[in-house]
């Protein structure tokens, strides 16, 4: 009995480990808006790889200035609630447009970086915007979601450019729901 009892216990400590050591590079999340939308839709899950390797194209996650308010607070799912105050900082998810020493030209629907117009087959509605930024400076990216005319961005100077430090993490993978399990593009 005791064996069977010390080698259930070093089973559960395996599993806490490798969660845990799981953690610190991947973490599950719920997209909650439609700011992403075709490419993911609200009620997804999808994982969020922790790194600070960013390029263009990729789908990141950063810790926006927004905070939730007591209405965002009530569009959560219960679990969630726990974890959140109307202090707590919003986290973002958008496409990288352009990075550090770009140049990022948006004039209606078309979106030039270095003066080359984007070919953009995942946006889902076009903008409506005007913006020139002559250089993006060091460690700052442009981000804009894929369903333009819903989302807050870095069009939208309470979003404006991202610092690198506020990013969690890119995503390229979702898990939920099952009929679209697989890679995101």
């Amino acid at each position: 009995m005791k064996k069977e009892l010390m080698e259930w216990f070093k089973s559960i400590i395996f599993a806490a480990v490798f969660v845990f050591a799981l953690q610190l590079f991947f973490v599950p999340t719920t997209i909650y808006h439609q700011s992403m939308v075709p490419t993911l839709q609200p009620k997804e899950m999808v994982v969020i790889h922790k790194t600070k390797n960013i390029e263009k194209g990729d789908i990141i996650v950063f810790k926006s200035e927004m905070t939730f308010g007591e209405s965002g607070i009530e569009e959560l799912p219960f679990y969630r609630r726990i974890f959140v105050t109307e202090n707590t900082r919003k986290k973002l998810i958008k496409r990288v447009i352009a990075g550090p020493g770009d140049k990022i030209e948006i004039d209606g629907a078309d979106v030039y970086v270095n003066d080359i117009l984007l070919d953009e087959p995942y946006i889902s509605a076009d903008g409506n915007n005007t913006i020139y930024i002559e250089t993006i400076p060091d460690e700052y990216y442009f981000v804009m979601g894929d369903n333009r005319p819903w989302s807050m961005d870095s069009r939208n100077p309470e979003i404006g450019l991202i610092h690198k430090d506020s990013i969690v993490g890119k995503t390229t993978f979702r898990i939920f729901p099952f009929s679209r399990f697989g890679g995101i593009e």
